[in-house]
This record gives structure tokens, sequence and C-alpha cells, in this order.
């Protein structure tokens, strides 16, 4: 892990041998050790990393699908992962400020008009990350290893956070190994694991329901002498406790019952039945476009009027919408979350600007990112109980008209109606057409810092048992 004045050091002297066309071999004993230097890359325009290909197992294809590729050490204890994320005009340093995670001992942090960096304890493990800006992308990577053992993987971050660039276009994913002669010496094993003494204990598996920041931190012991530096070169490391956060309640059951009431054109003959599931085409900045693997039938609580016109469109084992049937559908991945877009035709699900026709579409907003404005945006218009989040990230309210209606399942859900030709909720980020928007707004994650979930359908008239039912179905996923 860099800390302040130790990556200083590291990083001038190898930016200069760099610079300098020098720094082609192992820049320090412990990278002498390993016998392989590889190429990772995520494919065309994405990150490009040199890596101990003896150190990492093959990466992992099943973290494709969202972007990332992930790469595990071979005794399990690190991990590196590559991904992209949109830039737009921001720059380095406005781009990490947005995605440092609050719950990270942050100990080292560094912006220019090139790149940022940062780095800190989140439990017993350190965390590194640096992004290089591509034009309008920036390409990153992540190493993931435990604290105890940080010395050992000082010189091998340098290396890798040197090697990082955007892949040309020729580039094919996770390329073979490219191996490098090591100095003639007695082999020694990648990583020396720590000693019993010195073993760090895991924080204990999170609760599907539990904020990272409320899982305890354990202080990292020294690693003993024989399992690598001595005990007066370790500093041990005692993350600031942090204080519980106050988790949104949010009971899809129950919600599902009060949004039956709110609806009125709800089935409540409705009952889960097996229908088609459709694959979402997966579009990442400076990734291929994906389609994830499916199974044939899932279930879905669907109104028995619709059981032979409805199907599940899925981006995921974990998300999916209900929609007509031979419709298209695509996700979008953002550093600031994510939109699933369900349409009859191709301009639907492409952010087409002009595009009026029906559309049911799933926001994904991220309030641990740049997707915080977004979050306070929506919740600043109808939950006062996050009032001091939307004050901290400064966000103006959505416009909407007095003619739209609003149902609250709860403080933190809520039903929107938006009239044809009417700004409101259902309107957000697409604009009025000729055609009413149901939605379904609702919160997740912490009050001081809420993620928001926006499911809106946008169909031709006469379509309210549809409406209602991709709500229900949004909920009791």
């Amino acid at each position: 892990m860099y800390r302040s004045k130790t990556h200083a050091i590291a990083y001038s002297s190898s930016a200069v041998l760099v610079a300098l066309g020098l720094c082609s071999g192992p820049a320090s004993a412990t990278e002498a050790r390993h016998s392989a230097w590889g190429v990772l890359s995520t494919g065309p325009a994405g990150p490009l990393v040199s890596y101990p290909a003896d150190v990492f197992v093959s990466a992992m294809p099943t973290a494709r699908a969202t972007g990332r590729q992930t790469t595990r050490s071979k005794n399990g204890r690190a991990e590196l992962t590559l991904y992209s994320s949109v830039r737009g005009t921001r720059t380095p340093e406005q781009a990490a400020r947005a995605v440092v995670p609050p719950e990270l001992a942050q100990d080292y942090f560094r912006a220019t008009n090139k790149f940022y960096a940062y780095s800190g304890t989140l439990g017993a493990d350190v965390i590194y990350v640096r992004c290089n800006a591509a034009g309008p992308r920036f390409v990153c990577f992540e190493m993931r290893y435990p604290a105890a053992e940080q010395r050992q993987w000082d010189s091998i971050v340098t290396r890798v956070s040197l090697s990082l660039r955007a892949a040309p276009a020729d580039t094919v994913a996770a390329a073979p190994v490219e191996r490098i002669v090591p100095p003639p010496r007695a082999p020694v094993p990648a990583i020396a694991p720590p000693s019993k003494a010195a073993a760090v204990t895991p924080p204990q598996k999170q609760a599907a329901n539990v904020a990272p920041s409320a899982v305890p931190r354990t202080p990292v012991a020294p690693t003993s002498p024989a399992a690598g530096p001595s005990a007066s070169a370790m500093t041990a490391i005692t993350p600031t406790p942090t204080p519980q956060k106050r988790m949104l309640s949010l009971d899809g059951k129950v919600l599902a019952s009060r949004l039956a009431a709110a609806l009125p054109e709800s089935d409540p003959d409705a009952r889960f039945m097996a229908v088609p599931i459709v694959p979402c085409t997966l579009s990442t900045p400076g990734g291929p476009d994906l389609k994830p693997t499916v199974a044939p039938l899932g279930k879905a609580k669907v109104p028995v009027a619709l059981r032979d016109s409805v199907a599940l469109y899925q981006a995921s084992e974990a998300e999916s919408v209900l929609a007509p049937k031979d419709w298209q559908c695509r996700k979008f991945n953002f550093d600031t979350g994510s939109m699933l877009l369900v349409a009859p035709v191709a301009e639907g699900v492409a952010f087409a600007a002009g595009y009026k026709g029906p559309l049911i579409s799933v926001l994904f907003a991220n309030g641990g990112s740049s997707g915080r404005t977004t979050v306070g945006r929506l919740a600043a218009s109808v939950f006062p109980s996050v009032e001091p989040f939307v004050k901290r990230v400064q966000a103006s309210p959505v416009s909407r008209s007095p003619d739209e209606t609003l149902s609250f399942l709860s403080d933190t859900a809520v039903v929107s109606n938006t009239p044809a030709n009417t700004p409101g909720l259902g309107t957000f980020d697409f604009g009025p057409t000729g055609e009413a928007v149901t939605g379904l707004l609702y919160l997740t994650g912490t009050a001081d810092e809420p993620s928001a979930l926006f499911v809106r359908a946008r169909l031709a008239g006469g379509s309210g048992q549809l409406s209602a039912a991709v709500l229900a179905h949004a909920l009791l996923q």
C-alpha cells in the first residue's frame, strides 16, 4: 500500500525510469521473485496492465458481464480488477472525489490532469485504485490484498500502476502471459503467507441489509520475521471506528400490497406463473456489448389476462423487468449507476433524444458514487426523511407539475402518476410525451448515503394493468 512519503518516492523514481525507458525489467528484488509478468486487459480501448502472472490465476470470466475483469491470487487473498468508467467533462480529481468509498480508511490520495489514485484500508484489506484519463473515459484498476502483507505488495502495485494504459484497438481480452526471463537466482514463493501468530481475521460476511461501514474493522497485526518484514518495519493500522448508520427499511411484500391499493388497475387475482426470459444486451463504456446466459423460463406474478403476452427481460439473475413479448432490451452501465430500457423498437433502447413511444425503464442511481446528485434531485422532490443528504449534495429538486399525483408507500417509497405532456418525476431524463407515465421510486442503503431505484412504465392508454404488474414485479424481485 502506498503511504504518502513512501508512495511519493516510489512514484517519482519509477516515473523517471519510465520516462528514460529504463524500466523494462523487474524494478525491485520483490518483483524479481516472479518468473512471469503478463498482460491483462478487458479488450479494445479498455484498461491494460502488466501483472505478475505467477501470483495470479487466470481472469474470472463471470465478471465480464459487468464490464469488469478480475483475477485472483493463487492463495485467494488478493484480487486485481480492471474496469472503465465514463469521464464526461469531469477532471480526474472531481471523478475521484465522487467515487472514494466513505467507509475506506483513506491514507493516500493523488490527482493530476491525467490520472487519480487513492488507497486505504477496509477491514483487514488494503485497497488501491488508479484511473487514467483516456479520452471520454477513465481506464482503471483496483488491487485488494491483506494489510498484513503490505510490504510484499508495494513494488508489485507500483509496477502495475505505472503500466496502466488504454489497450490498442486490436487487443484481445485476457491476453496470454508474456514471459520475462528473471535474473539467475533460487526460486522464491510468490507471496509468503503471514505466520499463524500474525494472521488477520477477515470481517464476517455482511448480511444483505447491513451497510459496509457497519462491519467492524480488525486492527492489523505486524507479520513475524518468518513470514517476511520484521515487526519494526511494519506499522500496525488501527482504523477510526465508524458510527452505525441508519438503514432504510424496505419490505418488498409489504410495499407490494400497498402498491396494489395505490393502483386501482392492479389485478387482485394475479398469480405467479412461468414466463419466457429474454436476455438484455449489456453496454459498458469502453467495452463490447454482451448478452448474459439466461434460463428459458422464469417466474413472475402476472395478471391472468396477460399471461401469454409478457416476458421477463433479464440483465442478471437478480435484475429483470416484466414487459410485453417481442420487445427489445438494453442495459447501460455508468459510473453513476445504470439504466435498463425495454421498448418495442431499437430507437427506444438507444437513449434516442426524440423517441416518444412506449418505454419501460429502470434507473439505478448509486448514492455512493457520482450518482449521488441524481439521488439527491429525486429525493429532494418527495422524501423529506433524507433532507440532510439532499442538503449535503446540494441537489435541486426535479421540476414537477401540480397535476402529477403521488401515493406514498413509506417515507422512502412513492408511486407517481405523471399525466401526458406534463413535467414531473415520470419524465425525468426523458421529457414529457403524449403518454402518461406511472413510476415507482424508492431509496435503499443508508439515510446519509441512499441509492435510488426508479421504475417507470410509459405505455399506451388502457395499459394500466400492465403498468401495475411492472411496478409490482420490481418490488417483489
